[in-house]
């Protein structure tokens, strides 16, 4: 994936994260490590149908190259083989 597209993952599961343990209410945590210029501390995060769509194509870009490799190798690389 692309940088652009492994931050639309990153961003997406940051949010995720908001909504499931913070009632969708922006931290520093998040502004730390989703790169949001739009969200500000104390706000609610944002959320459009594009920014779902966004990170679940990368995730399925990624699912997909996992899968491959897999296919590929019988195993993940840089992983020892195991039982």
């Amino acid at each position: 994936v692309t940088a652009d597209e492994w931050l639309a993952v990153v961003r997406g599961f940051q949010k995720r994260h908001l909504l499931a343990h913070r009632m969708g209410v922006v931290d520093e945590e998040y502004l730390k490590k989703a790169n949001d210029p739009g969200a500000v501390i104390g706000r609610r995060v944002a959320i459009v149908e594009a920014d779902v769509q966004s990170t679940a194509s990368a995730v399925q870009q990624i699912a997909r190259g996992l899968s491959a490799r897999l296919a590929t190798h019988g195993r993940i690389p840089g992983k020892p083989a195991g039982p």
